[in-house]
């Protein structure tokens, strides 16, 4: 796997070209990185990291612990279930506030500017929001990241041979 860095062009083909060969169903169609905020941060303890995937029908949190990125928890919710986004952009990275019809809000923080930026769209265009051809290299950087950690991605998907 190519350090985020490194992420060039042809990775980014050959990632959508393996997204494209998984069934519809299981194929996300976005996703990020970010954390959720908490007192116990603010207090110097460690921080909630949680990766996002958009699917087709639902949304899925993957939390993780930040010592070893093994999964904590999983929720899935539908995306009609979510009522709005908002997003605060900072001056490094900006924050998420995704709010479900039952009043169950999910704050995220820590998410790239360009990670962010389809989000903002989401509430006005839906999936749409997340066309790949509109996404940003960072965007798309954050996307595989996400992927490679929460699907996890086979191992070899960029090697020459492929």
């Amino acid at each position: 796997m190519p350090p985020p860095e490194r992420f060039t062009d042809q990775h980014r083909e050959k990632f959508f070209a393996y997204l494209d060969r998984l069934p519809a169903k299981d194929r996300p169609v976005y996703g990020f990185s970010g954390q959720r905020p908490s007192l116990w941060e603010r207090l110097g303890g460690g921080t909630t990291y949680v990766l996002v995937l958009f699917f087709p029908d639902h949304v899925v949190f993957s939390t993780r612990r930040m010592s070893s990125h093994r999964e904590a928890g999983r929720t899935t919710r539908l995306l009609a279930e979510i009522a709005s986004i908002e997003v605060s952009p900072g001056p490094l990275r900006s924050s998420a506030l995704i709010h479900f019809v039952d009043d169950r809000p999910i704050r995220l923080s820590s998410i790239t500017p360009a990670a962010a930026e389809p989000l903002r769209r989401f509430a006005d265009v839906g999936l749409t929001a997340f066309a790949r051809s509109d996404l940003e290299r960072d965007a798309v950087r954050a996307f595989f990241v996400a992927c490679s950690r929460a699907l996890p991605l086979p191992d070899g998907l960029f090697d020459e041979g492929d």
